[in-house]
């Protein structure tokens, strides 16, 4: 799965994704970082991937209800692969993660 070298994000990329989000820089970082390791160096998730991750990131999440849950993972992962290309990149991926911590989905 998940390459365990992370680039940085540019200075650039980081007042982005702070302007978007509302969260600190050192936050952002923090996230990509998470993000890289689950998805790879490559920087794209697949569903498999995001599944998994989906089930650590979820405030109220069931381990009772897998069957649930990865079709609640299935749904937000294809709201949110705004391409439609089967992966979800960073960019995709830190709007799933403000929307799920902020209880919007």
């Amino acid at each position: 799965m998940g390459g365990k070298t992370s680039k940085k994000l540019s200075n650039q990329e980081v007042q982005r994704f702070v302007q978007q989000t509302q969260l600190q820089p050192y936050v952002i970082q923090q996230i990509y970082d998470a993000f890289i390791d689950r998805a790879g160096r490559n920087g794209r998730m697949n569903l498999a991937e995001f599944k998994q991750t989906y089930n650590q990131i979820k405030p109220n999440y069931d381990p009772y209800n897998i069957y649930g849950n990865d079709m609640e993972a299935e749904r937000i992962f294809m709201m949110f692969d705004a391409d439609r290309n089967g992966v979800l990149t960073f960019d995709e991926f830190i709007n799933v993660f403000i929307q799920i911590q902020r209880g919007m989905l």
